[in-house]
């Protein structure tokens, strides 16, 4: 009868990291007395104990999987084997260099892929099937002294943020405002800060603005009010989602894929709110800071040119999608006390709000 061994020490499926020492620990039994218990990894003799406790000593090699097996033999020539464990050994976590603010822009997220003045088809497929097809740029922040696997928010700055056709600044200026990355300082955690470019005559060829001349307009495509087809996959939804994925699948970082959120002001707050209802599976949660509700607006409330957003067509059934009481009044322009918010941009101000 072939002797019985088992061992109990290191756990099937246990994780180690490199460098580590482990025991590994095994219980051999015969009816005839145990002579020896031999010890391998992967298939690689480690050590033979003669007396019992049986045990061998081992440290951690590099990164990958290993398999953990015993041989048992009686004074009859009898065999008995466990092979039925297996651990992974991991490399140790290195925090990354802080990263203050950077423009990300590689072979896996290309932000500087923007149009041409007058772009062919060609041009147009090229963005739209690559790894950014709404054509944004997006900064990074990493605080210092990262832990590993920890969360992950991508904060969208408003309408116009640094100003009216400026290429360049919004992010910059939002996060001046939002203190996301002193937060990020203190609890530890990326930031992503996604960027509308200044579109001006591309505006029409990418569908974006097209009910604004020349795409004046520096907007996340949050509603039908700037001509952006929602589909899951497309557009710059899909360039957001392409982010979230650059970070996670870099190995200079660790994120926690469960703790993914999205937050943003004015427009970048609307855009939040769409990327989580169209993405609930990579964002586990978003905040919208003066948004609104998703697809509360779309194609079907775009006014025509020149109307005003108390456009009787539109707001009725704004306010509808929006469950507002029937004595709400948005806010709406006051242009001789500087107020020029036009219809489909998210006026954000308090002065002349009504409740």
């Amino acid at each position: 009868m072939a002797p019985v061994v088992n061992i109990f020490s290191p756990a099937h499926n246990g994780s180690y990291q490199e460098g580590d020492s482990l025991t590994i620990l095994a219980d051999a039994s015969d009816n005839v007395g145990v002579i020896k218990v031999e010890f391998f990894i992967n298939d690689q003799l480690l050590f033979t104990d003669s007396e019992a406790p049986y045990e061998a000593s081992w440290t951690a090699g590099n990164a990958g999987s290993y398999a953990l097996k015993v041989k048992a033999y009686d004074a009859a020539g009898n065999v008995g084997t466990d092979d039925d464990t297996v651990i992974s050994v991991e490399t140790p976590w290195t925090s990354p260099a802080k990263v203050d603010f950077q423009l990300i822009d590689d072979v896996n997220f290309k932000s500087n892929q923007t149009l041409k003045t007058n772009p062919t088809d060609a041009d147009v497929d090229l963005i739209k099937n690559g790894t950014n097809p709404g054509d944004l740029r997006f900064y990074l922040y990493v605080p210092s002294d990262m832990p590993a696997e920890r969360p992950v928010v991508m904060a969208l700055h408003g309408c116009n943020h640094a100003g009216y056709k400026t290429d360049g600044g919004h992010a910059a200026r939002f996060r001046k405002e939002s203190e996301w990355t002193q937060l990020a300082d203190r609890y530890k955690f990326y930031v992503v800060f996604p960027e509308v470019k200044f579109r001006d005559t591309q505006a029409e060829t990418m569908g974006r603005n097209k009910y604004k001349v020349n795409g004046d307009f520096v907007c996340f495509a949050w509603a039908g009010f700037y001509g952006m087809n929602f589909e899951r996959g497309a557009g710059e939804g899909q360039s957001l989602v392409n982010m979230v994925n650059w970070i996670k699948n870099n190995p200079n970082y660790s994120v926690d894929n469960s703790k993914v959120f999205i937050t943003g002001l004015s427009a970048g707050a609307a855009m939040s709110v769409y990327m989580a209802a169209t993405y609930p599976d990579v964002f586990a949660g978003a905040s919208a800071a003066a948004g609104i509700a998703y697809n509360c607006a779309n194609h079907d409330f775009v006014p025509q040119p020149d109307s005003k957003f108390k456009d009787d067509r539109i707001k009725p059934r704004l306010e509808w999608c929006m469950g507002t009481k029937e004595d709400f009044q948005p806010r709406t322009a006051v242009p001789s006390e500087g107020d020029d918010c036009d219809s489909g941009e998210a006026c954000m101000s308090t002065k002349n709000a009504k409740f």
